[in-house]
């Protein structure tokens, strides 16, 4: 072979190592992706270009029992659970309460639909890590109840809502009860997620603890979609011992004036309450949320 035909030859074999490693590389990361805490959403816009599954799709496929949902750019991209419960937060979900009706109370002023389908919900926000695991069940049949997606949302360690940070700081005033589902005031979304529970009904969460802001104690909002229906709107409330030594640390411990703790607060129950235990690098908790499938009150 000539000098000019081996070089033609070692061209064409370069060319084609390198569009072998392009395509191994994609592989890897859309079997590694899912590994990563809190980038399922990042799984998803990988398989569907920049597109993400809002709350709306998600519900309509997990309604449907459907592998996939519908992107923000009409393009199906798959939806599955994918709750990591450690054997601390399964024993922590064995002493919670549970097959008891879960009390509900009102969604308050900073509801609105998010589209953030993740576990991971700080992005970034100062505060101490908060691993929370919870489980739905049906409170009369005492069973798991897979495929309901399970939203949270809460303020900041500063007492702020994502999307409504000039309302949550009120002037110094406390938020009203709210009912209605609010418009985004501003474009943060931190603080606030989805995740559709396993065959074992449950979802995983990490975030931060709660702040607090005037008229109420420190609590995390919850939502239940089952299909088109919100069974479920309560809230998850902390063992005052705790919420003391948490905000008594930096970034909490900035701000002076709580006035409201559990017992003075209008929608505290004891239902309500987390079971939490310490970790390394933080607290991780978990709550069962008993249902009304069957909306008879029971």
């Amino acid at each position: 072979m000539t000098m000019m035909g081996n070089f033609v030859t070692a061209y064409w074999l370069t060319a084609a190592l390198s569009i072998f490693q392009a395509q191994s590389v994609q592989v890897l990361i859309e079997r590694n992706v899912m590994h990563d805490e809190g980038k399922r959403v990042s799984r998803r816009k990988a398989l569907a270009g920049i597109s993400s599954v809002g709350l709306a799709a998600l519900l309509t496929a997990c309604s449907r029992n459907e592998p996939t949902a519908t992107t923000t750019t009409g393009t199906q991209a798959p939806v599955s659970p994918r709750a990591e419960v450690t054997p601390s937060a399964t024993a922590l979900l064995d002493k919670a309460n549970t097959c008891t009706l879960t009390p509900s109370t009102t969604q308050g002023p900073y509801y609105f639909d998010a589209d953030k389908i993740r576990s991971d919900i700080r992005e970034s926000r100062p505060g101490t890590r908060l691993e929370l695991a919870i489980q739905v069940q049906d409170s009369e049949l005492c069973t798991p109840v897979p495929n309901a997606v399970v939203e949270l949302w809460h303020c900041d360690a500063s007492g702020l809502y994502s999307g409504a940070e000039d309302l949550s700081r009120g002037a110094g005033q406390a938020p009203g009860g709210g009912g209605g589902d609010l418009e985004p005031q501003d474009a943060n979304r931190y603080l606030r997620g989805a995740q559709v529970t396993d065959a074992f009904g449950r979802v995983t969460f990490v975030t931060i603890w709660p702040g607090w802001y005037r008229g109420r104690t420190v609590h995390i909002h919850a939502m239940v979609h089952i299909d088109d229906n919100r069974p479920l709107t309560t809230q998850i409330m902390f063992d005052e011992a705790v919420n003391a030594k948490v905000l008594g640390k930096a970034p909490y411990n900035q701000r002076r004036g709580r006035d409201t703790l559990n017992e003075d607060d209008g929608i505290f129950d004891p239902m309500m309450l987390m079971k939490t235990e310490p970790a390394d690098d933080g607290y991780k908790g978990a709550i069962v949320f008993a249902i009304d499938s069957d909306k008879d009150g029971t």
